[in-house]
């Protein structure tokens, strides 16, 4: 997605310097307030099994309700600890949780996660948090939760030792691009989220004011209108590069970054 992105940017920026791009999943409409993300997934994991999007819902208002009795035993659950008592720890769970179902999607596992959540209509709210608590260790490590890329108190660590500087993906520069001008901000989408609907927009631009300085949003924002108008978004030829050429843009069925590729 990302990679693509800057395949088909660099190619119209530089077509002196390159023959052309393959853009695979090229996410290219910078698109800052991003619900479709969601919906997308919603799409997806609905076929061939229709149950799936209402079971991933289910579990999801499992969750909510636990937040609501008990935030630090809900936490614990899922070994993100760290998170507890936090500025921002219940935005950063929110985002944990919602990410993990998502990339099973993304990355060609939707029947891994709409087996893992199909526990029955009748389903208490400890089994379907167990069912997705099982499925996040399994298929990430029971670390996952706990990661500095869903912690803002992390993230924010600017010494050489942290693991925002040193992780395996560089969490904080992953997170900067984002809040700095690219977004793809994935706010739960008015009806039939999948996600907690405490993932606003508002609660995301926080995360980006909380880790890298208060107006970081606001300033993505008009860096990222800005973005787009240069490259063009879905239309590659309308911004300032009218000779845009050779560039293949790729894009998969189930892959939640097509609503922007």
């Amino acid at each position: 997605s990302y990679s693509g992105a800057t395949c088909a940017w660099f190619r119209q920026a530089y077509p002196n310097h390159t023959v052309g791009c393959v853009s695979s999943s090229g996410v290219v409409d910078s698109r800052w307030n991003y619900p479709e993300f969601d919906e997308h997934i919603a799409g997806a994991v609905a076929e061939p099994d229709a149950s799936c999007p209402a079971a991933v819902r289910n579990t999801t208002a499992a969750l909510e309700r636990a937040m609501a009795r008990d935030p630090a035993a809900l936490m614990a659950r899922f070994n993100a600890s760290n998170l507890i008592g936090t500025t921002l720890g219940q935005d950063d769970f929110w985002y944990a949780v919602a990410d993990g179902a998502a990339m099973c999607d993304q990355y060609g596992n939707k029947a891994e996660l709409c087996n893992a959540l199909d526990v029955g209509a009748a389903a208490t709210d400890a089994s379907r948090i167990d069912a997705l608590v099982e499925l996040l260790n399994t298929h990430y490590g029971p670390d996952f939760a706990a990661d500095c890329y869903y912690d803002s108190n992390c993230l924010r660590n600017t010494s050489t030792s942290a693991p925002s500087q040193l992780g395996g993906s560089n969490s904080r520069a992953w997170r900067y691009q984002k809040c700095s001008e690219l977004g793809y901000l994935q706010r739960a989408p008015d009806s039939g989220s999948l996600r907690s609907t405490a993932l606003t927009i508002d609660a995301l631009e926080r995360q980006c004011d909380y880790v890298f300085g208060p107006g970081t949003a606001a300033a993505g924002r008009l860096r990222n209108e800005a973005h787009n108008a240069r490259f063009g978004g879905l239309d590659p030829r309308s911004g300032d590069f009218p000779d845009t050429s050779n560039i293949l843009y790729l894009d998969f069925s189930d892959d939640p970054w097509a609503e922007v590729s």
